[in-house]
């Protein structure tokens, strides 16, 4: 145009890039629709991935597995973060076996996963609280050499937690201490969701008390656990 501007397929990629950001998915699939032609076959694969992860965001993950069905199609060899991406959208929309498949499929596509894709899985098996699901996707990823971070076992002690686990939390906190992990807020807040939901208040107190003594601020989740079961405590003895 008038002021030399050239306009390529790097300039549609940063507007779908740009739409999808902002999550505007169909915006971002609007332009690669209307534009498939100045990325032709060589250059597609930045605006297939940009979909992919917009999809994956918007917690649709068989839409965004179409589009790596689509990178396979055109012989664009998938990275370990698509393989992520896919595995984090499926946790999103709290399906765990489908998190496992595609992290299985990672593997054997002789990609290795990582931490974050462990972790991912795990906060899926927390998030529909698959507290022995958890326990096997932390060992397997030890028995990768992928060294696991306190978020790893906070999400185990959360699936624990959403399933009343006391007993294998405990023993999961101590494994962390063991390896010198420094628990954090969620940490001590699954500790005391799981002692409140087994009726165990003096323990979900000390729990509390030793997150303060380590200048640990409690989040909602620990003080809403306290409050309901002295709530549930008081009923009983009325």
């Amino acid at each position: 145009d008038k002021h030399n501007i050239r306009i390529n397929h790097k300039t549609y990629g940063k507007v779908m890039e740009a739409a999808a950001k902002c999550g505007e998915v169909d915006c971002a699939l609007e332009w690669f629709e209307k534009n498939r032609a100045v990325f032709g076959e060589t250059h597609m694969e930045i605006p297939v991935l940009t979909l992919l992860d917009a999809f994956a965001k918007a917690a649709s993950p068989h839409e965004a597995a179409k589009w790596m069905e689509k990178m396979l199609e055109l012989n664009i060899r998938p990275r370990a973060e698509a393989y992520n991406t896919l595995v984090n959208a499926a946790a999103k929309a709290d399906d765990l076996d489908l998190a496992v498949e595609w992290l299985v499929k990672m593997q054997g596509a002789n990609l290795e996963p990582n931490e974050i894709s462990f972790n991912t899985v795990l906060h899926a098996c927390a998030r529909v609280g698959r507290a022995e699901e958890a326990a096997k996707w932390l060992r397997r990823m030890l028995d990768s050499k992928v060294t696991p971070s306190i978020s790893s076992y906070n999400n185990v002690l959360n699936a624990c937690a959403r399933e009343g686990q006391l007993d294998e939390a405990l023993n999961w906190m101590r494994e962390l201490s063991c390896l010198r992990l420094r628990p954090d807020v969620v940490t001590f807040s699954s500790l005391v969701s799981v002692c409140t939901a087994r009726g165990r208040l003096a323990e979900a107190s000390e729990w509390m008390s030793k997150m303060e003594n380590l200048a640990l601020r409690p989040d909602g989740v620990a003080y809403t656990s306290m409050i309901n079961a002295c709530a549930k405590a008081k009923k009983a003895e009325e």
